[in-house]
Parts: structure tokens; C-alpha cells; sequence
């Protein structure tokens, strides 16, 4: 799928808005739930979840709840106001909750009897069929950086296995397909060749790099709130965070001149 680089982002989540790629849409339009846009400001910092949880799905958007609530409180606390929200599928990932004969449990809503789902991590086969999304939505928004929060997050944007005992706030680049074409050059730098006979100019889509900040996901710091020693996943958390914060604030005055706002400690 090619970017247009005209799009508007309402544009984008539009199109997307029903889409049935994979089981993950089929289910939301099953049940009438909420396709999941990105929400927040562009050209800042963008953090990546994996996906909405029922919360989300029934209001529409991302990161609510309280471990969307710790996010944003740090975020605050570190003094960015200015951020984007999207996640790696738009759709919530869920199965059905069973009860001890196998059977779907179901819980009475309105008074109707209604399924009862339980969240999961987006397997590959769903990351795949919302990943062109997820790539143009980077590249309209057009962060200054962007954090992987997860590892599910974190592999599918680097393509290797996340290890954040290890990689936690360490930036490094990654790429993005943008929306021009540039010229498949041979070893030699030539770009006319001839194939089959034929004589061809082929091209490839250009990539755009962005500044990748991996990190747990808020859902596993939540978990571990009560630990708070120097080494603690929540500490990490704030400190890849804080990574983050810095690099939008260096990218800001580096390249616009612009004078960093005064930013908390978290």
C-alpha cells in the first residue's frame, strides 16, 4: 500500500475505520464495537501501545483505564503536554472467557445477555494486517520520536526480539516506507540495467528514520506498582520515558531553534 503524503490522518483512520483484514475486525463489527484511532498532537512524541482492551473498544479510544492513567500521569509529571496515542492494532485483541465446562461466559448488559471476552496480546497474523496502518499513521503524524511501550510493540518495529531487561530506553533508529520512490541502484551505482532482454529503471519505496525508544508496556508497570527500589520496572519506565522527553526537546532546539520547555523530574 502506498503513502500519500497529502492524506489527512481523519483521512487515514477513515479508511481503516472498517476494515475487516483479519478476525480482530470481523469480531468489532460483530459486536458493534469501536475501531481505535491514535489520538494527540503531531510532530512530538508518539507512544505505541499494542492494542485497546474493552475500555477502549467501547468508547473509542486509546489507553483509557488505569494503566493509561499512569501514563499520562508521568508524562505530566515530566512535563510533556503535547503527545500521540495510537496502538499497534486498532481493534481489541480478545478471546472468549470460558468457564470451567468450556462453555462462553456471559454477563447481562442492558439487559441483554451478552459474551464476555477477555483480553490478549495481537498475534503476528493481526499485527501484520494492521501494520500498513500503523506505518502511514508514523509517517502523517510525523513524530519526533517515537516509544515502543511492550515488547510486542518493540519486535515489530526493530524486527528482532525484544529483551527491555536489556534495551530498556536506549534509542536507536528505526525506518518507516515513506511516499516517494527512489532508484535500486547495482553494486556498481548503476541504475540502468538490462533484464531478459529487457532494459529497466526499477525503483523502491524510500524510508523515513525516526528515533525509537523501547519500553514496557503501562499495564506491566501497573502490575508492579508496589515495588518502587532504584531497579524497579517502574523506575525503568519513567527513565525511558524521561529518554524520550529528552530527545523530543534536543530535536526541537537542534533543528527549529526552539527553546525547550522547563520539564519535571517524575
Amino acid at each position: 500500500m502506498d503513502v500519500d503524503a497529502r492524506k489527512p490522518l481523519g483521512q487515514l483512520q477513515g479508511e481503516w475505520s472498517t476494515c475487516q483484514r483479519c478476525p480482530l475486525g470481523e469480531r468489532r463489527l460483530h459486536v458493534g464495537a469501536h475501531f481505535v484511532p491514535g489520538v494527540g498532537y503531531p510532530r512530538s512524541v508518539m507512544l505505541i501501545g499494542d492494542g485497546p482492551n474493552e475500555e477502549s473498544e467501547q468508547i473509542g479510544a486509546p489507553f483509557v483505564g488505569r494503566s493509561g492513567g499512569i501514563l499520562r500521569a508521568i508524562l505530566a509529571r515530566l512535563g510533556l503536554k503535547e503527545y500521540y496515542l495510537p496502538t499497534l492494532v486498532a481493534c481489541r485483541s480478545c478471546v472468549p472467557q470460558t468457564n470451567a465446562s468450556g462453555e462462553q461466559m456471559q454477563r447481562r448488559i442492558g439487559g441483554v445477555m451478552t459474551p464476555v471476552y477477555k483480553d490478549e496480546t495481537p498475534i503476528p497474523a493481526h499485527i501484520a494486517a494492521c501494520r500498513p496502518r500503523i506505518n502511514e499513521e508514523i509517517y502523517l503524524v510525523d513524530p519526533t520520536v517515537i516509544v515502543g511501550l511492550g515488547p510486542k510493540v518493540c519486535e515489530a518495529l526493530t524486527g528482532r526480539a525484544a529483551n527491555l531487561a536489556r534495551d530498556n530506553g536506549e534509542a536507536r533508529p528505526i525506518s518507516i516506507p515513506g511516499a516517494s520512490r527512489v532508484a535500486e541502484l547495482t553494486d556498481k551505482g548503476a541504475w540502468l540495467r538490462k533484464v531478459k532482454g529487457q532494459w529497466i529503471q526499477p525503483v523502491a519505496r524510500s524510508e523515513v528514520r525516526y528515533h525509537f525508544v523501547p519500553t514496557y508496556h503501562p499495564l506491566d508497570v501497573e502490575r508492579v506498582m508496589d515495588d518502587m527500589s532504584s531497579n524497579s520496572v517502574f523506575n525503568k519506565f519513567i527513565a525511558a520515558l524521561r529518554t524520550a522527553v529528552q530527545t523530543h526537546d534536543e530535536y526541537l532546539e537542534g533543528d527549529y531553534g526552539m527553546t525547550p520547555a522547563k520539564r519535571g523530574k517524575a
